[in-house]
């Protein structure tokens, strides 16, 4: 059949004639059955349906009575009385009358029957460029938006696969601009920064990766209230760690998570035995540092449900006394450890007295910690296991830093590095990290401000070099207040940094001793009110986890003049951090 009219509903509302004029539609009411036809894909519709939904706040008796004049001009507009034909209750466009919404329809389809790549790729260019129009965007009525919803998912989707087809041909820029779309469309996107992650990863991009990463999980918790999904977390991880494997690779989908997760609970309820070497390894020591809260319960039932301090199960111990500690959950910590301080290997005691150390730590018990990391510290040397020495070395000069035993700490900690920057293995380079890291509040602590920026320097040369910049959220903190403290450029950045970084791992522990350092630089870049009114918020959210402050924290935070808080004493600490951001933000770097 020739064509009697051509409408567009993507972008202005416009309706071509075959004549070549434009129609003109003596009522709204009138244009929107024609577009209400257009839209539907059977291109017919119910007489009753249709009053109902442009007429939806009046009787069924108005409704039907308004239809009447409107589907008159309708016709009369599109060229005559055959344009809707009416076949009892339907009401049916003519043939003739075509849409850019059908054109939509018809490239989506030979977009899944394309036999090149070639071809696919010019098919998805032409519907992107039809589809990424709004869909008749001045008008208004509730019988609109949900279609307006589906074309909203069609942009997304034809987004999506040309940043799919160009990422499969390797041009990384081009594919990584569309994914941005996605996101700028939808903020939430799972399928958006999956995409964007995998296209930095392949850019060597691992700063902006780390930002756009920390823009969507904030924007997921603050719109929809919801933690970002593992799988997508342990990706961004990979990609902003330097260990993403390039050409082509792609993180398992989250049915392929739940598919795993479900074959590790039937391994635990019938078999637990067999997943005992999978979770003893050390190497899940990185992953645990983020992932932790999601692998607790499958260690937890795993411990349970096997006996003995045979090597693998003390490797399930430790995993676990890791996820402890890194929640603050000390009577944990404390149980646990004093268990596996039982087992017959020297090697398991070391890692117990450790946590046992670290435990007496949180709850400032200086003496005793100080003890049980001398006897890890002998212990490793009576076996001459130097890694484990370094390590209980480094936590033993943390200690006596948090203790403002500044010198003994700052020494113990250069001579631990140097064993510990040995290992090249993902631990050992961030355990080497951490260590540097704290040489900069020792020097601080002891006011030898030359000494904290030659550390500083250190520990950030090392970060670049070894990627663990993008997760050690303390080294960044300090290294920013650092420079607050000696009036250098970059201060407020660095804290910045430091705390997009805090928000990557969502331990609240982490947030909290996140926002000492944070008080120490706000003060040094001038901001003294907004010091001593986040100091305030630190010690009142300390108390309430049951946080002990140790003497050194609670030094940083007097640094503030004391006054009155400006901030609620109920906002949790990644709204402090948040607001903190917001202020730093807003404060000039000094020169």
């Amino acid at each position: 059949m020739s064509s009697v009219a051509r409408v567009s509903v993507l972008g202005d509302w416009h309706v071509a004639r075959a004549d070549g004029q434009a129609a003109e539609f003596r009522t709204r009411k009138s244009a929107e059955i024609v577009a209400k036809l257009c839209l539907t894909n059977s291109r017919r519709v119910v007489r009753a349906e249709l009053a109902s939904d442009l007429w939806p706040d009046t009787d069924r008796a108005t409704q039907l009575h308004n239809l009447r004049p409107a589907l008159t001009y309708a016709r009369a507009a599109l060229g005559g009385p055959e344009t809707i034909i009416t076949q009892e209750e339907w009401l049916l466009l003519n043939d003739g009358i075509e849409s850019d919404w059908q054109e939509v329809a018809r490239l989506e389809a030979r977009i899944q029957q394309a036999g090149s790549d070639s071809d696919r790729l010019a098919l998805l260019y032409a519907l992107n460029n039809l589809v990424q129009s709004p869909l008749l965007g001045n008008w208004d009525g509730e019988w609109l938006e949900p279609i307006r919803l589906y074309h909203n998912q069609r942009r997304l989707n034809c987004l999506r696969l040309l940043s799919e087809e160009l990422g499969s041909r390797g041009e990384w820029k081009s594919a990584l601009d569309y994914a941005k779309r996605v996101s700028q469309i939808d903020p939430s996107s799972e399928e958006g920064i999956r995409l964007q992650l995998r296209y930095l990863g392949e850019l060597d991009r691992t700063t902006e990766a780390q930002r756009e990463f920390v823009l969507y999980a904030k924007q997921l918790e603050s719109s929809l209230g919801l933690p970002v999904n593992p799988s997508l977390r342990r990706f961004a991880e990979d990609v902003i760690s330097g260990r993403y494997r390039k050409t082509g690779s792609r993180p398992l989908t989250s049915i392929q998570q739940e598919m795993i997760w479900e074959i590790m609970s039937v391994l635990v309820e019938e078999e637990p035995d067999r997943l005992l070497p999978l979770l003893a390894t050390s190497k899940l020591n990185w992953s645990l540092v983020f992932y932790g809260s999601e692998m607790q319960p499958i260690l937890e039932r795993v411990l349970q449900a096997t006996q003995g301090w045979a090597p693998e199960r003390c490797g399930v111990a430790k995993r676990l006394l890791q996820v402890y500690a890194q929640d603050g959950r000390w009577v944990n910590v404390s149980q646990l450890a004093q268990e596996l301080n039982q087992a017959p290997q020297p090697i398991d005691r070391i890692s117990a007295l450790n946590f046992l150390a670290a435990e007496r730590k949180a709850m400032l018990d200086y003496p005793t910690a100080l003890e049980l990391y001398d006897q890890a510290v002998a212990i490793s040397e009576s076996i001459q296991d130097r890694y484990l020495w370094a390590v209980s070395v480094a936590n033993r000069a943390i200690l006596n830093i948090c203790f403002e035993v500044y010198q003994v700490g700052l020494s113990e900690l250069t001579e631990a590095i140097d064993l510990l920057a040995t290992r090249t293995e993902p631990n050992g380079r961030y355990s080497t990290s951490m260590a540097k890291g704290w040489t900069i509040p020792a020097c601080l602590g002891a006011r030898d401000l030359q000494a904290a920026e030659r550390f500083g320097e250190d520990w950030r040369l090392f970060a670049e070099m070894n990627a663990t910049l993008a997760f050690d959220a303390t080294g960044k903190l300090f290294y920013g207040a650092m420079l607050a403290t000696l009036g250098r450029r970059g201060a407020r950045d660095w804290l910045v940094s430091g705390i997009d970084t805090a928000f990557l791992n969502r331990r609240s522990l982490l947030l909290v001793e996140s926002t000492v350092p944070l008080v120490y630089g706000l003060h040094h870049l001038g901001q003294n009110g907004e010091a001593a009114a986040v100091s305030s918020e630190v010690r009142q959210l300390a108390k309430s986890i049951d946080f002990h402050l140790a003497p050194f924290q609670t030094r940083l935070l007097k640094s503030a003049p004391v006054q009155e808080a400006n901030f609620e004493s109920t906002k949790s600490a990644s709204e402090i951090l948040s607001l903190c951001r917001e202020k730093l933000l807003a404060i000039q770097d000094p020169n």
